[in-house]
């Protein structure tokens, strides 16, 4: 794929003063709207299986969160190595708290 050249940006009025550009506009934006309901619908259903997580595993909604955003980012390996290091700050920095 090769690279796109960057459309210098115009204002606004200019857009919205060519009737063409305009209609484009309103495309872009119908679309976004689409979008931005069809993302709301299923952050809504993610919602309903946290809920779930929650009501039939006992499971920590904060948890079930974390664990979704791991499998989403397939970022296993990272995420083992950042709590891994926070540990062994947790350790060095606060050892009376092994204690509580």
């Amino acid at each position: 794929m090769a690279a796109k050249e960057k459309k210098q940006i115009v204002s606004i009025e200019s857009i919205l003063a060519n009737p063409s550009d305009k209609s484009k506009l309103m495309t872009f934006l119908d679309e976004a709207v689409r979008c931005k309901l069809r993302i709301a619908d299923e952050m809504e259903a993610i919602k309903g299986l946290r809920e779930e997580a929650t009501e039939k595993l006992g499971l920590e909604s904060k948890l079930f969160n974390q664990l979704v955003k791991v499998s989403f980012n397939n970022s296993y390996i990272e995420t083992r190595a950042e709590i891994s290091a926070l540990e062994s700050a947790i350790e060095i920095l606060f050892p009376e708290s092994d204690s509580q």
